[in-house]
């Protein structure tokens, strides 16, 4: 009996120390990260791998603080840091590690094109197997639907990962702060989207009562496509396989096709297809007209004189002689001045686009080249293949005063409506920036933009570049008088 006392109270003084040193100084800090298995280093020596459970003394790193730093292939290094003795003696850091794409390989300029997304679309037939769910039990996990991924998670990760890479995205050209002159929202020149064509994973589940923990074993098949917006063409199509591994307490918070999505992704990205098409693509200003071409003198042949028995019959030989203007970025509208193809329209209406079409009320189209543009006066000449197109006269807009009879020509909101006619009165005129302008009270839309403001004789005035919006005003829009439009883009008529 003395001897067990004994023996008790040495294993009693044996411990003692370590009791104390538990309560007073030792610390238990576990760090989680998404996707986990990241090195954990802590001054130079790896510790052990994501999630990893780090006991430590406060005291060894009470100068400097704990600083961890989370390695990945594949990924951007983080670094967790606690500056100071942690308030409780567990405490965690949950960290989602971002995919590395090295910037040094996608240096672009300011001018290169612009790359945005469209969507990730996924659709299996119902009843497909795409993994497996195993724990105190196994069953098949199944598609059990139609469906599209077209979350717009995905986008956002998309442009992400594009502008960490270095390339223009639509999200990054939004951010610049003062960007004076440049306000007009470009669309993107090349549109990146993916199809699933394969998923699965396996979900493995605690097999005891009071094991929480799921792991996810995943894997992706991904078809990447590219829209050169340009040609309305896919430029290139390529595939890549993205996995992902998360081993987590709990099933409500893991998005398991996210992550094996981002590594696809980053994959894909590392292949340069995307960054050689765009470091190869034509500059986005190609489509516009070079500033040679703006002081190149145009004539264009005075249209034949037209005589008309009414309103109606002027409208309908006018909207013959009216375009809607298509771009990648929307559309406007657009009247003939020559039948050699020449054809007035708004600037801002094919400002930074990839492509430009005419569409005819009859419903042909022909691509459309800018050939000459004034961005202050917001006036542009395009040019379409052919002759022998019908045209509008040229009138002169201070023959038309206050209280004048006007119409105008337009695709307003839909581009089924192209074509459409509105009617009303010359309101007055009215400078702003030192322009002078036109105001009427023909009824107006943003489609209309770049439309002719014509008289009763069918002659065009003027060019539909703007309505007054705000609160209870109706009916006060403006066009700049032609013989302004015409004189900024150097053109004579003969």
């Amino acid at each position: 009996m003395r001897i067990t006392t004994a023996l008790l109270s040495l294993l009693i003084l044996s411990f003692q120390p370590f009791a104390i040193g538990s309560l007073h100084g030792q610390f238990i800090h576990t760090i989680r990260t998404t996707p986990d298995s990241a090195p954990v280093v802590v001054n130079g020596q790896t510790l052990g791998k994501t999630p990893y459970k780090h006991v430590f003394q406060w005291s060894e790193y009470e100068d400097s603080g704990l600083h961890y730093t989370l390695k990945k292939e594949g990924y951007t290094d983080e670094v967790v840091v606690l500056p100071t003795r942690p308030s409780k003696l567990r405490t965690e850091t949950e960290k989602k590690l971002v995919p590395f794409i090295p910037e040094a390989k996608y240096v672009l300029d300011s001018n290169s094109a612009i790359v945005g997304f469209d969507k990730v679309v996924a659709v299996f037939p119902t009843g497909h197997k795409m993994g497996t769910v195993s724990g105190r039990t196994k069953e098949d996990l199944k598609w059990e639907g139609f469906a599209r991924y077209e979350s717009e998670d995905y986008a956002i990760i998309a442009l992400d990962m594009l502008g960490n890479a270095g390339f223009r995205t639509p999200i990054s050209e939004a951010a610049q702060l003062f960007n004076k002159g440049n306000n007009q929202k470009k669309p993107p020149r090349f549109v990146l989207g993916a199809i699933f064509k394969n998923i699965w994973v396996d979900i493995k589940m605690g097999t005891y009562i009071y094991d929480d923990s799921y792991t996810y074993d995943a894997m992706v098949d991904v078809e990447w496509q590219v829209l050169d917006n340009s040609t309305d063409k896919v430029a290139f199509s390529g595939m890549s396989s993205g996995k992902s591994h998360v081993k987590t307490r709990s099933s409500s918070t893991v998005d398991w096709l996210e992550d094996a999505y981002k590594d696809a992704l980053r994959k894909f990205l590392l292949e340069d297809h995307l960054f050689k098409l765009v470091q190869n693509a034509a500059p986005v200003s190609s489509i516009a007209a070079s500033p040679d071409s703006l002081m190149e003198r145009r004539r264009v042949p005075k249209a034949a004189a037209q005589k008309f028995a009414n309103s109606a019959e002027m409208v309908q030989f006018a909207a013959n002689t009216c375009v809607t203007i298509l771009t990648d970025g929307g559309h406007g509208s657009g009247a003939l001045i020559s039948e050699s193809g020449y054809v007035l329209t708004a600037y801002h209406v094919v400002d930074g686009v990839n492509r430009i079409e005419a569409s005819f009320s009859q419903g042909m189209k022909l691509e459309a080249k800018l050939v000459a543009f004034d961005k202050p006066h917001d006036i542009a000449l395009l040019q379409i293949p052919g002759s022998g197109y019908k045209s509008l006269q040229i009138g002169n807009s201070a023959s038309d005063g206050l209280g004048s009879e006007v119409f105008t020509i337009g695709t307003p909101s839909d581009v089924e409506l192209g074509q459409s006619v509105s009617k009303g009165i010359v309101s007055g005129k009215r400078k702003q920036e030192d322009i002078l302008y036109i105001q009427t009270d023909v009824a107006v839309s943003p489609g209309n933009s770049g439309g002719p403001l014509l008289n009763a004789k069918g002659e065009i005035i003027g060019v539909i570049q703007r309505k007054f919006i705000g609160l209870g005003v109706e009916g006060v829009s403006f066009a700049l008088p032609i013989e302004t439009a015409l004189k900024q883009l150097n053109i004579s008529v003969e």
